[in-house]
């Protein structure tokens, strides 16, 4: 998108949310995302722990242990409101 930051203007901004951190990603999108546009443009990969909760959900709920497992329906079964925009 013109005018748009790219990786390089904002991963100053990134590193402070995710270095020596744990992130949490619903499955493994995010994570190999965020990965793969560091590796692209050579820049540093955050230093973080990443925690997939779609597989802390598959391991601790045996409704979702075999499917179903999507943020929408592990929120609605937790008693969360799920927002995405």
């Amino acid at each position: 998108m013109r005018g748009a930051p790219v990786l390089s203007d904002v991963s100053q901004e990134l590193y402070k949310f995710l270095d020596n951190n744990v992130a949490v990603c619903h499955t493994p999108f995010d994570r190999v995302a965020i990965q793969q546009a560091f590796e692209k443009y050579r820049i540093r990969n955050p230093i973080c722990v990443w925690l997939d909760s779609a597989r802390v959900a598959r391991r601790a709920w045996k409704e979702f242990a075999w499917g179903d497992y999507g943020l929408y329906n592990v929120c609605r079964t937790l008693g969360y409101e799920f927002k995405h925009p």
